[in-house]
């Protein structure tokens, strides 16, 4: 249980056409909360904490799981409030939409098919970006428990910043294995696929499906690669049509992230983009013609951050003397480990320079809100997530900018922290 759960609201209606399923607003956690304008921010809804009795992504990723029979699933109350909308399928296809924020979805006509099958708001994980969330969906385990703190998470038995996704060192970019690191020392938690009793397929874009990390996202499980979004489609219509009852087909796209990133998402070419995912998810519902459950959510959203609003650590600022390593965890949720005896120092120059903008929080405190999940933060976590958190009031980021980046050459999408923007992503099921 979480210490002290947020008052959450649930309205009967959205901004969505039709929509009358579950929409969450925020709340306050009933406990402490150290800086008065966090509380502010959580009272008004501007920023959201979850907490374990509302739907969320790990919720849904653990009723799919109970939904093909795998045993020994924690059926937690986020589970059963998202159990109900999938009934009893005999196969399930889970298409992951990167990026689709309930934002994008509000944008979407009430006849499309997405916005005509929304049953309920979901809330991503915290941090709210891909290497959490997606590491969350594929072990069932909120970011507590399996480790990964965002884009890049630092490992501190060996003395190193990772890029999780790409499984290489940050700086150097070479390969963890070539440094005698290898999956399961960075992932700690294993994937549920393998213990389906029927049979599973991931598709992945062709460039990432025999990644280190989508190998283990599928648990040794059968992988197929696409060029395209059609093909992407058209595999998952072909592994339903042989497949025994039990069976599971999870699909990734990341294209409207991509171009979110780029251009913000907001943007007219990721609402296009989003209506032609539409499309193509109408077809594969009709080709399947009910021989499948068919469940879409999002690892996360998106916001815009103007590049006036994106603060950027350089070499040689004074800030990283007092650092065992560079931020890590996302700009948007930037995490701190900050070297013994400066955490004094660290606090008072961290409130004069950024503390108009962000909110710092010592992992205690982080711990204590249940931030990262619920329940104590296991070691290996307490260690990957340092010793700070910076959580933004407003549009803001805060990240080190080695030198082979230029400054302020960033993308105008971002995600990772608490907005509604970011956390906040649909349960479409069809």
């Amino acid at each position: 249980m979480y210490p002290s759960p947020c008052t959450s609201q649930v309205v009967a209606q959205s901004a969505v056409s039709g929509y009358n399923g579950t929409r969450i607003r925020g709340g306050n956690p009933g406990g402490a909360i150290f800086d008065p304008r966090l509380e502010q921010h959580l009272q008004s809804g501007k920023l959201i904490i979850p907490h374990d009795d509302q739907p969320d992504i790990v919720g849904l990723i653990r009723a799919i799981a109970l939904a093909l029979g795998v045993p020994d699933v924690d059926p937690s109350p986020a589970t059963e409030s998202v159990l109900k909308y999938l009934g009893e399928p005999e196969r399930i296809v889970f298409i992951l939409l990167d990026g689709l924020g309930m934002n994008i979805v509000r944008k979407m006509p009430g006849e499309s098919f997405m916005a005509s099958h929304l049953r309920a708001e979901l809330l991503s994980v915290v941090p709210s970006t891909t290497a959490s969330a997606m590491v969350s969906l594929g072990t069932g385990a909120y970011p507590s428990q399996h480790a990964i703190t965002g884009w890049f998470t630092y490992l501190p038995e060996f003395e190193i910043t990772t890029t999780v996704l790409r499984f290489v060192e940050r700086f150097t970019e070479v390969s963890l294995p070539a440094r005698g690191i290898r999956a399961e020392d960075v992932f700690v938690k294993t994937s549920w696929v393998p213990r389906i009793a029927g049979d599973a397929v991931m598709i992945h874009p062709s460039k990432h499906v025999d990644s280190i990390f989508s190998t283990f996202m599928r648990g040794g499980s059968p992988a197929r690669g696409y060029e395209t979004i059609r093909q992407a489609m058209d595999l998952a219509i072909e592994h339903i049509a042989d497949a025994r009852s039990g069976s599971y087909t999870f699909l990734y796209l990341p294209q409207l992230d991509t171009t979110s990133h780029i251009l913000g998402p907001m943007h007219g070419e990721v609402l296009a983009m989003a209506q032609a995912l539409d499309v193509e998810i109408r077809r594969l519902v009709d080709k399947l013609g009910g021989r499948a459950r068919v469940v879409i959510s999002a690892d996360h959203g998106q916001l815009a951050v103007p590049h006036d609003h994106q603060t950027e650590l350089l070499d040689g600022d004074p800030l990283l003397e007092i650092l065992e390593a560079p931020p890590t965890g996302e700009s948007r949720l930037p995490l701190f480990h900050v070297l013994h005896s400066h955490q004094a120092e660290f606090e008072e120059r961290f409130r004069v320079r950024f503390g108009d903008r962000f909110a710092l929080l010592s992992m205690e405190e982080a711990e204590a809100l249940a931030l990262f999940g619920p329940g104590p933060m296991n070691a290996t976590a307490r260690a990957r997530f340092g010793h700070y958190v910076g959580i933004p009031l407003e549009n803001h980021t805060l990240q080190y900018l080695p030198p082979t980046i230029l400054p302020h050459s960033g993308p105008i999408g971002r995600h990772g922290a608490l907005s509604p923007a970011e956390m906040l992503v649909p349960l479409i099921v069809a």
